[in-house]
């Protein structure tokens, strides 16, 4: 009888205990969908607020055609946020919405955040706008890192919380570096993989039989991927930034990106005269197809015409094309330009300038969708001296002096010519 009034109290105080803790889970599990997201939603916008340097938002528009990413720099508080790329800044509203699930929208007009929204409705023609995103599903959040998705695109896009004020500066050196050099080449396990790369898209081509396009946005160390890709059977994200090797490659070394030279000469603000009497035969040949082949044209026969061979200009002057011929130009446009009796002139755009893997080296290459001006008359000359000049390259650099180079084709070295300024 003791032992029974002893134990009692025991189990009464189990069973209260048990008891309080199903109440408690209860209460847990019973709670509605609204209230645990509007709990997520408060907890995120402690997290976006806590950060004192705030946080690069990688956002990519267009990862999968025509464009790679962008780093903007977002700083939360109060219900506002205020972003910032380059020399630009804007402070407007955000919210964080329940619309089944949480959404980061920026929902008044950031002239930072919107830029590339503002560009397509000014180029309606170009851009519909359906491409761009103002508010982002969020598909998990942690002290470090939201991982987002475009309502609207779908594109997944990282808000990368920033351990210190330098991580700007750091990802914009980066991206001067190798833009100023450009990519030259794409090695995957020792292969040369072919490649072009346009606006921050990594373009490939493996044997003719696998090919895509790989988005990428500069960090502070590199370079790194929309998701991770699979070329040639390596798997990578991110490639790191050697700056004493001149080279992007990947943790394992197994992918690397070869980066050009740069050029100490600028082809794009500064036009070069190729002299005839200052080039090899095979080059005077060429020039002197393009003489025979104008001298059949009506221009020359009916109008008496006479093609200058005297001089072709390679590069172009983008202020005096826009201001003497009314030319549309920017820092991407060059060319060749003939001349003829009576200060008349054609104009091909038609190629970029870029150094290469080497020192001392100069590779012309038609730009991609690049397009022909000839203001007095088509002639197949001018393209063929375009063709000529395009298959003998890349050229070696002779010289190094500012206003006089001698160009040496590295494909044919009896192709060699004079350019001065």
């Amino acid at each position: 009888m003791k032992l029974f009034k002893l134990i009692t109290p025991v189990v009464l105080t189990l069973l209260l205990a048990v008891g309080c803790s199903k109440v408690q889970d209860d209460d847990l599990f019973e709670e509605s969908p609204a209230v645990r997201l509007e709990k997520a939603r408060n907890n995120y916008t402690k997290l976006l607020e806590s950060s004192t340097e705030g946080w690069v938002f990688q956002y990519f528009a267009l990862p999968t055609s025509k464009a790679g990413g962008f780093n903007y720099y977002l700083k939360f508080k109060d219900g506002y946020v205020t972003a910032k790329k380059g020399s630009n800044s804007d402070k407007t509203i955000y919210t964080v919405l329940n619309r089944g699930g949480n959404v980061l929208s920026f929902n008044t007009h950031n002239k930072v955040l919107f830029e590339e929204a503002d560009k397509r409705a000014e180029n309606p023609m170009i851009h519909d706008g359906a491409d761009v995103d103002f508010q982002f599903l969020i598909l998990s959040a942690t002290e470090n890192e939201f991982i987002l998705k475009g309502v609207r695109t779908g594109n997944k896009m990282r808000l990368v919380k920033l351990k210190s004020s330098d991580y700007e500066s750091k990802a914009d050196d980066v991206g001067n570096y190798i833009e100023k050099r450009g990519i030259g080449e794409f090695i995957v396990n020792d292969k040369n993989i072919n490649q072009t790369t346009s606006r921050k898209v990594l373009n490939y081509t493996v044997d003719e039989k696998e090919k895509g396009k790989l988005p990428y946005v500069y960090t502070d160390t590199g370079i790194l991927f929309y998701e991770p890709y699979t070329v040639d059977g390596v798997t990578f994200k991110k490639l790191t930034l050697d700056k004493e090797k001149n080279i992007l490659k990947s943790e394992n070394g197994k992918v690397v990106l070869k980066l050009n030279y740069p050029l100490d000469y600028d082809f794009y603000k500064k036009q070069w005269a190729l002299f005839y009497d200052l080039a090899s035969q095979k080059v005077k040949d060429a020039i002197d197809k393009i003489e025979a082949d104008f001298n059949k044209t009506s221009l020359a026969i009916d109008n008496g015409w006479v093609f200058y061979k005297g001089y072709v200009s390679i590069g172009l002057d983008p202020q005096s094309a826009e201001d003497d011929y009314g030319l549309p130009t920017d820092e991407t446009t060059s060319g060749i330009m003939y001349y003829f009796n009576g200060g008349k002139f054609s104009i091909q755009k038609f190629t970029s300038f870029t150094g290469t893997t080497n020192p001392n080296e100069l590779n012309i290459k038609e730009v991609s969708g690049s397009s022909q001006w000839y203001d007095y008359g088509d002639f197949q000359g001018a393209r063929n001296f375009t063709n000529f000049i395009l298959s003998h390259s890349p050229y070696t650099i002779e010289g190094g002096e500012q206003k006089s180079l001698k160009l040496i084709s590295k494909k044919d070295p009896e192709v060699w010519f004079v350019v001065a300024r």
